[in-house]
């Protein structure tokens, strides 16, 4: 898997300010790319394109040669389901779902796959992040830390071979980001690809490439 973005453009309004401008990225197989830059820079924008969530306004996305601003919806969608995951910043979880079936129906959603299949794979997940007691708890009971590990959890159960990562530490204590960004670095040496992007120094450390968008793709 490749995934390549060439001379990417986008400003929210006509005629307004860039908040990216001819922005270029490649990245494959094995690799971590930490995207830095403070608040407001474009990192979450950019991040959805790559996703293929957002369209730019110029410029192209290719996953293996493949621009998927030019796809229709359904290939979109299957691309969606089947190569990427998403870690946002804010919870995603249906908060009257216990934690393990927000994370089993979201396996299934994509894969389609036997209930009991996902349900023991999440169970072992929970137990390598400290937090196998949690299946049965609801999300609103949740701690901000805890939260984040099920969302991760949530986000690459069905083995997606890009995982993007949108603040991935926010609001963490050093010990529980230390733990996050090791389970996410240790999904990258299965051989995908995972994109990161944060304003956490402590990220940066576990790049094999470093991006900081402030001065080079964010501008007026």
């Amino acid at each position: 898997m490749v995934l390549e973005a060439k001379n990417i453009s986008k400003r929210y309004r006509k005629n307004g300010r860039f908040i990216l401008k001819d922005f270029n990225l490649s990245i494959e197989n094995n690799k971590l790319l930490v995207i830095k830059g403070q608040s407001g820079c474009g990192k979450s924008t950019l991040l959805a394109i790559l996703g293929g969530y957002l369209k730019p306004d110029s410029g192209q996305v290719k996953y293996n040669g493949i621009n998927i601003n030019e796809i229709n919806n359904d290939k979109l969608a299957s691309i969606h389901y089947d190569k990427i995951g998403y870690l946002p910043q804010s919870n995603v979880m249906l908060k009257e779902l216990k934690v393990i079936d927000n994370i089993v129906l979201a396996a299934k959603l994509v894969k389609g796959n036997n209930k009991e299949e996902f349900i023991k794979k999440a169970e072992d997940m929970l137990a390598e992040l400290d937090i196998k007691e949690l299946a049965d708890s609801y999300p609103y009971e949740l701690s901000g830390g805890e939260l984040k590990r099920v969302s991760l959890i949530r986000s690459i159960i069905t083995e997606p071979q890009v995982l993007i990562a949108d603040e991935p530490t926010t609001g963490l204590d050093t010990v529980t980001g230390k733990k996050i960004l090791d389970y996410i670095k240790a999904y990258k040496d299965k051989g995908n690809i995972v994109i990161i992007a944060s304003h956490d120094d402590n990220a940066e450390k576990y790049g094999d490439q470093v991006l900081d968008i402030r001065d080079t793709y964010h501008k007026q």
